[in-house]
């Protein structure tokens, strides 16, 4: 685009030939360092001495709590910078309802399955079925 712009067409005509928006003749992209603030990141590691099981959100909130305004990104930032934030996974665990009531028989049933050794046999599987309602084994 700039080379359009630099054999004379206007820069609108240029933009129009190329495909781009004429807003981005003016763009020139900044380099961005990453500012560290040494007295936030002594009070990140405090709490985190203290602490070490809290994670962004409550050390962000510990911060906020002593009158710095204080976002959760910054303070991401400043973590990992640190080498504070841990990489474990938080594992989800499936919530099952147990509170089920089943008014008649026959209705909702249970299963389970095991594996258990009988002498002479060897190796048999079992599998079970509940009744819900009158508590059953089928």
């Amino acid at each position: 685009m700039t080379e359009l712009i630099a054999n004379g067409l206007s820069k609108s005509r240029s933009a129009s030939l190329t495909g781009t928006a004429r807003s981005m003749i003016y763009y020139k992209r900044r380099k961005r360092e990453p500012q560290y603030d040494a007295d936030l990141e002594r009070r990140i590691s405090d709490i985190v001495t203290e602490r070490p099981s809290y994670g962004t959100r409550r050390v962000t909130a510990m911060i906020r709590r002593s009158g710095i305004r204080v976002g959760r990104n910054r303070i991401r930032r400043h973590m990992r910078h640190m080498n504070l934030i841990s990489t474990r996974k938080k594992v989800h665990r499936k919530y099952v309802l147990r509170t089920i009531v089943v008014a008649r028989p026959n209705i909702m049933w249970e299963t389970d399955f095991t594996k258990i050794y009988i002498e002479g046999e060897g190796w048999v599987h079992l599998k079970a079925y509940l009744d819900l309602c009158s508590r059953k084994i089928k």
